[in-house]
Order: C-alpha cells, then structure tokens, then sequence
C-alpha cells in the first residue's frame, strides 16, 4: 500500500485513532516507509507516539507529524501541498482526522489518494454524511468501509445500498474487539508488535489482512 490513506468517520468511538496507528504499525515492520499525519486536535497519535518514543529502539521507528492549525484550518492549499511533500520522503502517509466533518477533514480527503471509514455493526448508514463528503472534494476518490471492534453477537448491515448509490467497497476482513488493541496501543505499539505471551494472534491476523485488502483493491 503506498500514498495518502486518510482514515476518518464522522462517528466517535470506532477506534479510528487505533486503527491508523497499527496500520502505520503493521507497514513499518514489513519494511515500508511510513509517517502518520495527525489533524486531530484531540492528538491522540501524537500521545500514541510519544508513549512509543519512551520504548527506545525496540520498535521500528514511525515519524509523526501534528499538521499545524493554519494548515488544518486557514490556508486551503497548505495541507495538499504538505502531504505531496511528504510523498516524496515516505511510501505510506496514514493520515488521522478528527471525528467530525469540518474544514480540515475535507482539506484531507481532498488530497487522499484513498479513504478508509471504521464503522462499528449497526451503524453503516451513519457514514453516509462522511462518503458524501469525500467525494464532494474528490469524486474519483476509492474509498472502503471496514467493520471495527466487532463482537460475536454483532448483526452486520446491508452495505448494498451504500454500494450501489457511492461505489464504496465494504472490506471482507472484520477487527473484533479485542483487549490485545487497547493494552498494546496504550503503550506505544501496534498489535502485531506485542510479544511472547501478550501477542495475540488472531488480532495480527485480522490487520494483516485489512491492510492487504486496502493494498489489493481500488474502486
């Protein structure tokens, strides 16, 4: 997977933050060069990273850079530009925005060479609004919806209507909820980082997956 993957959803608690951090995780320790971008003003992948700069050499390093506020929210051009800039240094710029649709998280979609959407079972119509805005700034835009924290007893929806009316693609692969994600990203690392007793496998299983799906696919 290379380029500009924006993760965002206009939900909270779909573990969005999470998922940009393992993947970014997942991606440096095949080797690929990889940054995470945070538009968040909550910061929650700088504090993720600067949990897992207290580790040392251990872990592979992820640079993370906190896009400005003049960049998220003045100047219209700044954050294209800036992401452009960093497709040079890095193969995959996972970038992290904020839960909600504003100025900043259009300025990434429009720049996003494709958009992931975390949706929790149950509530794929109420990403509607966040489709409708990525492909109001980029209509050729491939863009994936990919159920997370799922449990055993979870019923799925239908995507089929939001297939045929945006062309969005519903990823096979499944993250459940699991403990193994919170303990290892409270402290710095990604799930397929964890060792010996703490690695859990079938959480390594799944995001391997979920990004080979995201690397094989486009719209």
């Amino acid at each position: 997977m290379q380029g500009v993957l924006v993760i965002g959803s206009e939900q909270t608690e779909v573990g969005k933050s999470a998922l940009a951090a393992n993947i970014a995780a997942n991606a440096a320790r095949a080797g690929v060069r990889v940054c995470l971008y945070d538009t968040d003003a909550a910061r929650t992948i700088l504090s993720w990273s600067e949990r897992r700069n207290r580790l040392g050499s251990g872990v592979p390093k992820i640079d993370v850079i906190a896009a400005a506020s003049s960049v998220v929210h003045e100047d219209p051009g700044a954050m294209r530009k800036e992401l452009e800039h960093l497709k040079v240094q890095y193969e995959l710029i996972v970038v992290d925005v904020a839960s909600t649709l504003s100025i900043g998280t259009a300025r990434a979609f429009s720049a996003a060479d494709r958009v992931l959407i975390p949706v929790v079972c149950g509530t794929l119509r109420h990403t509607e609004h966040t489709i409708q805005e990525a492909i109001s700034v980029n209509r050729s835009i491939p863009i994936f919806l990919i159920y997370n924290l799922t449990r055993p007893s979870d019923v799925s929806d239908d995507p089929s209507s939001l297939v045929k009316e945006y062309g969005v693609r519903l990823l096979n692969t499944k993250i459940s909820y699991r403990a193994s994600w919170r303990s290892t990203f409270d402290i710095g690392l990604g799930v397929c980082e964890a060792a010996n007793r703490d690695r859990d496998e079938r959480a390594i299983t799944e995001l391997e997956r979920a990004s080979d799906e995201l690397s094989c696919t486009s719209k």
